[in-house]
């Protein structure tokens, strides 16, 4: 938009995500206190995540084996 131009009517959606934001910006500062939980909950996912993964893979592989065998291995 030019500056010199007067601004566009804006659409319903575009209203919709204005007063959006408007809620948003106007929102409370977040406490200290979420900050280290977040912290903490990723934490702890990310020492979970590779275990996990490799439980898994691992469920995966055999339940593979057992299409394979008792389905005969067609897709």
């Amino acid at each position: 938009m030019n500056s010199g131009e007067e601004p566009e009517e804006l659409t319903a959606a575009e209203r919709g995500l204005a007063a959006h934001l408007t809620l948003l910006q106007d929102g409370p500062e977040a406490p200290a206190s979420l900050t280290r939980q977040i912290v903490r909950t990723a934490r702890w996912q990310q020492s979970v995540r590779s275990p996990l993964l490799a439980i898994a893979h691992l469920v995966s592989a055999a339940m593979e084996t057992i299409r394979l065998l008792v389905g005969g291995g067609t897709r």
